[in-house]
């Protein structure tokens, strides 16, 4: 990379609205606590959530997945 960075890549365009909500088979929230909240639980469009974070989807956001069939990955903590 002569840049330092992928932005005015030629031919990339920037992406619009949230990463979260792509479209994609797999998820890995990787980056914060309650990312995934009941809020946006309807628009995740993945298939399965593997947990990368501590704490990144919600007790509520357990519960949409769960009626929407989305498996959801808990991240083991490592004692």
């Amino acid at each position: 990379m002569q840049n330092g960075t992928i932005v005015g890549f030629p031919g990339a365009k920037p992406y619009e609205g949230s990463i979260l909500e792509a479209d994609c088979h797999i998820l890995i929230p990787a980056a914060g606590e309650k990312q995934l909240t009941r809020n946006n639980a309807p628009r995740i469009k993945a298939k399965i959530i593997a947990e990368g974070a501590n704490g990144p989807t919600t007790p509520e956001a357990d519960k949409v997945f769960l009626q929407n069939n989305v498996m959801v990955i808990p991240v083991r903590e490592l004692n």
